[in-house]
């Protein structure tokens, strides 16, 4: 157990760093701006860096319950039992994360003016960049 101690607390850490990561982004989505397709656009981001924000809130009371049972020398089964119940939590947030991104990619990405645009972008892509070389020797 102690390396999966050691394993939590590193991945307390990160789950630490990566809320502190959520909350900052969502400081530029949210609240959603914009009009019409723009707004949903900005909704669904916002709806994301929140979801992204709960899922590291929950993920850092997981590995507190992971560290509590692994970290000891004694079997705590309500330390086992409640880290089941957050992780359950901790994956409903992330089924909404995932469902406003699939939201946006499946059904405002898919609509004409964006397929138009997508079309295009295809087509600058294919047109030839010229080679410059490499940049970094002389």
């Amino acid at each position: 157990l102690a390396t999966q101690c050691a394993t939590s607390i590193v991945g307390l850490e990160w789950s630490i760093a990566y809320l502190a990561l959520n909350i900052n982004s969502g400081k530029g989505n949210c609240p959603p701006k914009g009009f019409g397709l723009f707004k949903a656009v900005s909704q669904n981001l916002c709806n994301v860096d929140i979801s992204s924000a709960i899922t590291s809130f929950l993920t850092i009371i997981l590995y507190v319950e992971l560290i509590v049972w692994q970290c000891t020398d004694e079997v705590n089964l309500p330390a086992m039992c409640g880290s089941g119940a957050t992780a359950m939590l901790a994956s409903m947030a992330g089924i909404s994360k995932a469902a406003s991104v699939m939201y946006t990619a499946c059904d405002v990405a898919q609509r004409p003016l964006i397929g138009d645009l997508i079309k295009i972008v295809d087509i600058v892509e294919v047109v030839p960049t010229p080679n410059f070389g490499r940049r970094l020797v002389e």
